[in-house]
């Protein structure tokens, strides 16, 4: 790590450097640069502590995009440091339960049209990571009136992801392999890249993390006796943190369905020696394919609400993510749940929303230094 530093030091002032002049400073080389650096502190910091200190490459990432205009976004590289810049932006306004930038929603909604030649199934979740962060930011400022009036917007969101694989193409969806793994309680899925994987497990991450929320505050509301708004009784509230509950169950049980495919496992009967292999992906090394893999499993068995049947699968193969994943070995998977769950403190609402776009972030930036280096970044 210590050489590590030495060497972000040097690209850190090699990048300022470049910042300086007019020609640099709106180069693809230059806005690559900093969203490497902005990756480095990400990947860098403790796991038990929240680091801010990557959202200062993000605001000057933010202002170069923005000094950039429009016209980078006619290339594929433009367009795709554009994506990189946003999914960070949405990732610190979810942790900081801030709002985005209004420039950059501008500068987005000028680029609608450009950004929709590249398919990025990443792009399709704009819709509901939005929404997830007005939802955050507005329960940041107090802006409900009570828990009846959080759990409506948490139900209008998680109804917007639901509903968002129906506009998918074919080749966006996945194949149901009944009979899988844990006697059949968990299926098999298939998906015809890691990238739609990824893709369906942030949508299953954002409605745990939405049901997780109407879940807790439907009880809370129980245990108050309160009656909701629009004349719910304590009935239908039973039912509302019920079907809140169901659906985390769901959701966590299709993360693990995810796994296999990317993840086999052979066992011989009637002995009890075991093969594991990574299955060969295409443009995706060992590591990155195992990766993409271990946050949606360590939320999938890590959340209180998750069933039995998700959190031991996650507890039988987060060791074999892990190991490829370049992780530590002193990384457990009790500590992987941890660190899933909770941020070492009691609020859990905002953890669960940080990992979703952490992994977000991540999933889009595993080859992102390698698409790069064609350009000679540094």
């Amino acid at each position: 790590m210590d050489l590590a530093r030495r060497q972000y030091c040097h690209a850190l002032e090699a990048t300022n450097k470049a910042i300086s002049t007019p020609h640099g400073a709106v180069s693809d080389q230059t806005l690559a640069s900093v969203l490497l650096l902005c990756h480095f502190e990400r990947t860098a910091h403790d796991r038990f502590s929240p680091s801010y200190s990557w959202t200062n490459h993000l605001q000057g990432a933010a202002k170069l995009l923005l000094l950039r205009g429009v016209q980078p976004l006619h290339t594929p590289v433009g367009r795709q440091l554009f994506v990189q810049v946003g999914i960070n932006l949405r990732a610190s306004a979810i942790e900081r339960g801030e709002r985005i930038p209004d420039a950059f929603l501008e500068l987005r909604r000028q680029a609608n049209g450009l950004m929709a030649e590249d398919m990025n199934p990443m792009l399709a979740l704009v819709p509901v990571t939005d929404a997830l962060v007005e939802l955050k930011a507005t329960m940041r400022e107090g802006g409900f009136e009570d828990d009846a009036a959080v759990i409506d917007a948490a139900l209008r969101v998680d109804r917007t992801a639901r509903e968002l694989p129906v506009g998918f193409p074919s080749h966006w969806r996945y194949e149901v392999q009944p009979g899988g793994h844990n006697q059949a309680e968990i299926p098999v899925h298939r998906y015809a890249e890691p990238c739609v994987a990824q893709l369906w497990n942030a949508i299953r991450m954002i409605r745990i993390y939405l049901n997780q929320l109407i879940y807790k505050r439907t009880v809370r509301q129980i245990d108050e006796q309160n009656i909701m708004g629009d004349g719910s009784t304590p009935l239908q509230l039973t039912e509302l943190r019920n079907t809140a509950q169901g659906i985390v169950h769901i959701m966590a049980l299709e993360i693990c369905a995810s796994v296999p495919q990317f993840v086999h496992h052979i066992a011989v009967e009637n002995d009890t020696a075991s093969t594991t292999y990574f299955s060969p992906i295409q443009s995706s090394s060992v590591g990155a394919s195992a990766g993409f893999l271990l946050r949606p499993l360590s939320l999938a068995g890590g959340t209180p609400l998750a069933p039995a049947a998700a959190q031991q699968f996650a507890a039988k193969y987060l060791p074999l993510v892990r190991s490829k994943a370049w992780l530590p070995a002193e990384v457990g998977v009790a500590e992987l749940f941890k660190v899933a769950t909770t941020e070492g403190h009691s609020v859990r609402d905002d953890w669960y929303a940080s990992t979703l776009f952490d992994y977000v972030m991540r999933a889009n930036d595993q080859s992102f230094p390698e698409r790069l280096h064609m350009y000679q970044v540094f």
